[in-house]
């Protein structure tokens, strides 16, 4: 299983909580499920909550929470809730 989180530079904040939805263009969650190297169709997110808790925008560190639902176009769906992530910059150069 696998989670994108997207936000916007522009709306990023420490301590910011966003409104998960289609219609939010600052920050969106897409869960994927792939199973013996088959991906399936993302399931976008209808709803919840996106905190960063800590963000270095010099080192591009970023942690937070989040909960959200989120339904595939075959119409399943998923909760997740408790949600947390601490990412550390990504050391590749561009």
């Amino acid at each position: 299983r696998h989670l994108r989180i997207n936000v916007s530079d522009s709306a990023a904040a420490p301590g910011k909580t966003f409104i998960l939805s289609p219609e939010n263009k600052d920050a969106s969650v897409v869960w994927f499920k792939s199973l013996l190297g088959t991906t399936y169709p993302p399931f976008e997110t209808t709803g919840g909550e996106l905190t960063l808790d800590q963000l270095d925008k010099h080192t591009g560190a970023v942690s937070g929470t989040f909960r959200l639902t989120a339904r595939s176009s075959q119409g399943e769906s998923v909760t997740i809730t408790g949600g947390t992530f601490d990412l550390q910059p990504n050391d590749q150069a561009d």
